[in-house]
């Protein structure tokens, strides 16, 4: 049995060992890439179409709690619930702010005419952080009072002026009804 042993010749081991590597910096690149492209969609994405789609469940959760708290007779478990779902959306809202916010660092905008750094407009952010449930609650106790007292300051109002204009047409009457007696 015979057995060929192929030699290389320092030139050709040094041409396979450039073309070894050209492939794998090149396959390095098309990782890099699209890993940099993908980075940027997903921040750009969070930035603008998510954070608007979360911002408009939260604003949703928001005027479904109002209407609740607006409602003649409130199930306070309801409003508890909503009021929890509101504040998890706002949660989210602000978690999505602050991650979202990287876009800055991986895609910045520059600086403006003044020197001073861009930002990307954000399409969220948490707005009832503080907001408790408490302090929400007694909101709602002071504007249903408030419309109840309006309500009723309206009701009374309207009562002195019926009762007033009773009063003219009877003495109108009353005086009609004299005068043409003489």
């Amino acid at each position: 049995m015979s057995t060929k042993t192929t030699e290389l010749t320092t030139t050709e081991l040094q041409t396979l060992l450039a073309e070894r590597q050209a492939r794998e910096a090149a396959i390095a690149q098309a990782e890099a890439d699209a890993r940099r492209v993908t980075e940027l969609q997903h921040y750009r994405e969070a930035a603008t179409s998510r954070a608007h789609a979360c911002r408009d469940r939260r604003d949703e959760a928001k005027n479904r709690l109002d209407q609740l708290a607006a409602a003649d007779t409130i199930d306070l478990n309801e409003l508890f619930t909503a009021f929890l779902e509101f504040k998890s959306l706002d949660a989210a809202a602000g978690a999505l702010e602050t991650h979202a916010t990287r876009i800055n660092t991986i895609d910045p905008l520059g600086r403006n005419t003044l020197g001073v750094d861009r930002s990307h407009v954000i399409g969220c952010r948490a707005l009832y952080e503080r907001l408790t449930w408490t302090d929400w609650l007694n909101g709602v106790v002071a504007e249903r009072t408030r419309r109840a007292r309006t309500r009723h300051a309206a009701e009374l109002e309207d009562e002195a002026h019926t009762k007033i204009r009773n009063a003219g047409d009877q003495a109108r009457a009353k005086a009609a009804a004299a005068d043409a007696t003489l």
